[in-house]
């Protein structure tokens, strides 16, 4: 096993969105605390051949506690509630955006195991690579840092 490339992000160009034709809607701004992750995999990606058993392992740690209050609060007052409100507090919508914006089809993974989630979910992905399960694991890890998010992203590859 071996670490090809990693990166980390704390803020994303405001192109983003716009280097996903076909798989982002370009009208919808990525959640802000989702940007940071999104820049640091598409910098770690740039350039690289992903091997279809490529799997994703994403850790977070509490990035999603502030819209999950406020789902739940929108829910106990009766307000009427959009798709988005659900999905954004739940702790596998990072994983699952990065895979429809990278194609990322393979094995995926979300460990919220607060401070230690980037660590699990290296160790997961190592297990991953041991066992012959993927040939490649994004691990990607997402955190909020201050104010505001800090995205970082691995490639590693059993290959090499």
């Amino acid at each position: 096993m071996r670490l090809v490339a990693w990166e980390r992000a704390e803020e994303a160009p405001r192109d983003l969105e716009d280097r996903f034709p076909g798989r982002w809607d370009p009208k919808r701004a990525l959640d802000r605390p989702l940007r940071p992750l999104v820049a640091a995999v598409d910098a770690l990606l740039a350039g690289r051949e992903v091997h279809e058993r490529c799997a994703l392992i994403l850790g977070v740690d509490d990035h999603h506690q502030p819209a999950a209050v406020r789902f739940a609060q929108a829910l106990q007052a009766g307000r009427r509630l959009s798709p988005a409100t659900f999905l954004g507090s739940l702790p596998s919508t990072p994983a699952t955006t990065l895979s429809l914006l990278f194609q990322l089809k393979g094995y995926q993974a979300t460990l919220d195991t607060r401070a230690q989630a980037g660590l699990q979910a290296l160790a997961h992905a190592a297990d991953l690579l041991a066992l012959g399960r993927c040939e490649q694991v994004v691990v990607a890890a997402l955190s909020r840092a201050g104010q505001g998010a800090l995205g970082v992203a691995a490639l590693l590859d059993a290959r090499e």
